[in-house]
């Protein structure tokens, strides 16, 4: 059978899951390239205030579908997910069918030819159109030759393993057949998160809500960036302490978070699928 027939009648099949998968992907991705974008803006205040921004086109070549970063996505992101212990243990949900080993290689296929295109596309266009940078008439934002993303060096395993925790993490928290238990901090500058919880922090400035695990937490790769962007620091409690929140279930505290007065928060623990979905 064709590629292209295959391609067809899955999309055609596994619609709605698909577009779940490509949103949570492309929010993956998006938080590490926007974050990145957003740590590298500069200000010069000299002949007249401008912010420096990296140029629109160093993320198109950045994210071209033949370049170093997307051959990387297109050969690890998949495989990373599906190895995520977290993720493994919702392989029953039916918006994971597709994750499973008979349909993984449709699953490679449909991430190819289909959401790759859509990333190397749209994120350069949501970010331009977010700064105003198509905007003639917009003067306060200019595009620089000088910033480089990533400081010019290129994008490695620890990047690849966050963005398919950060896309397990976004895919789960999107999907309708699972169970969580949702909580809203009282404040932003003392939250306390359990080692089976996931932080969420939004902005309205944000694109996409950067989501925390143990894992993002540990990855030393991406950590401090994500720290910066969303204006959070992170206290590791000590083990021996035997600390306990005040939670329903008295779980030991793992993080004290302190995290930006105008950020949305939400603690999170995923607690199943829906009987009547598996």
């Amino acid at each position: 059978m064709q590629i292209s027939h295959i391609m067809k009648e899955a999309m055609k099949t596994h619609q709605k899951k698909i577009e779940l998968i490509q949103w949570a992907i492309i929010s993956g991705v998006t938080t590490l390239i926007y974050s990145e974008y957003i740590r590298r803006i500069k200000q010069k205040a000299t002949p007249v205030p401008l912010v420096l921004v990296p140029e629109i086109r160093s993320l198109t070549n950045l994210l071209d579908p033949n370049e170093h970063f997307m051959n990387l996505l297109s050969m690890q992101l998949i495989d990373q997910m599906v190895s995520v212990k977290m993720f493994q243990q919702y392989f029953d949900a039916p918006e994971l069918e597709l994750f499973r080993a008979e349909n993984i290689d449709i699953m490679k296929t449909i991430f190819d030819m289909y959401i790759i295109p859509n990333i190397s596309r749209r994120l350069p266009e949501t970010i331009e159109i977010k700064f105003g940078l198509n905007n003639p008439k917009q003067q306060a934002i200019r595009e620089s030759h000088e910033i480089d993303m990533f400081g010019n060096k290129p994008i490695d395993e620890n990047h690849v393993e966050f963005m398919a925790d950060q896309s397990v993490l976004q895919l789960l928290m999107l999907m309708p057949t699972m169970i969580k238990n949702v909580e809203i901090p009282e404040e932003n500058e003392k939250i306390h998160m359990s080692e089976d919880e996931i932080l969420s922090i939004s902005h309205e400035k944000a694109i996409c809500p950067i989501h925390f695990n143990v894992h993002i937490i540990n990855n030393k790769t991406v950590i401090d960036l994500l720290k910066f962007v969303t204006s959070t620091q992170i206290k590791e409690c000590d083990p021996e302490s035997g600390i306990r929140g005040k939670k329903t279930d008295d779980s030991y505290i793992k993080y004290i978070i302190n995290t930006g007065p105008f950020n949305s928060v939400s603690l999170t623990r995923l607690i199943g699928i829906e009987s009547s979905a598996k």
